[in-house]
């Protein structure tokens, strides 16, 4: 309901006090009129006992009685998100959330939200990982060389796949025959890096232990140890 002006012939809505707007209670003090506009009272919100509101439109008759409403509004608040949050279930577990948890996670937890992200994009994240392999060949068998020595308990050598494999003679370490550089993989006779003893036997991913060979022959060779002197 809006309040208007209590001066006739005045529809302003912006009161100041005694129930009149700004313009009229000056208009009041200068006619001396001003004590027939009775003060606005009001009944307190927490002791329930009348009070004048007086211009600022007070809702408490003191401050006690102000910090008690305030407390009241902070718990009324915490109650009404404690509710909001009651009888939820994680949507990848199927426990319930906890309270602490905020009102807009369907979660119990970061790792169950991370795990269903995960499989909601499995398909796209699977074709970004393949994508990116296909065009960071080198680099990607950099990383899977450091896997598997890790996987053995080993140190992981560096070295540059790529700068190497481009400095080895174009013959082939397994077969003997001539590796034909103007190929590129995924052909079967285009060149690849060789591990002379396989890391699966204790061989090291050092320049000392890797040589050219076809990547059929490196394919068909396998986890197997050529009779060459190898750095172990």
């Amino acid at each position: 309901m809006t309040t208007t002006c209590r001066w006739p012939e005045c529809e302003r809505t912006e009161i100041l006090a005694r129930g009149l707007c700004d313009r009229c209670y000056r208009r009041s003090i200068r006619s001396e009129s001003r004590d027939a506009f009775a003060p606005t009272v009001k009944v307190c919100q927490v002791c329930y006992s009348e009070f004048v509101a007086g211009k600022h439109g007070k809702r408490y008759c003191s401050e006690m009685c102000r910090s008690v409403g305030y407390a009241r509004k902070l718990q009324a608040r915490r109650d009404s998100r404690v509710e909001a949050k009651a009888g939820r279930v994680c949507g990848k577990c199927a426990t319930p959330v906890p309270l602490g948890v905020r009102a807009d996670s369907s979660y119990c937890s970061i790792k169950c939200q991370q795990s269903a992200w995960y499989e909601e994009n499995e398909s796209r994240l699977r074709e970004s990982s393949r994508r990116w392999a296909r065009e960071n060949q080198d680099l990607r068998n950099v990383y899977e060389h450091r896997r598997r020595q890790r996987r053995l308990g080993r140190e992981p050598g560096a070295i540059d796949s790529r700068a190497m494999r481009s400095s080895l003679a174009n013959e082939c370490g397994i077969c003997g025959d001539w590796i034909d550089p103007s190929v590129e993989y995924p052909d079967p006779m285009s060149k690849s890096l060789d591990h002379i003893v396989p890391l699966a036997r204790g061989g090291a991913h050092c320049i000392e232990n890797v040589q050219a060979a076809h990547l059929r022959c490196n394919l068909k060779k396998g986890a197997s140890v050529q009779p060459v002197e190898a750095v172990v």
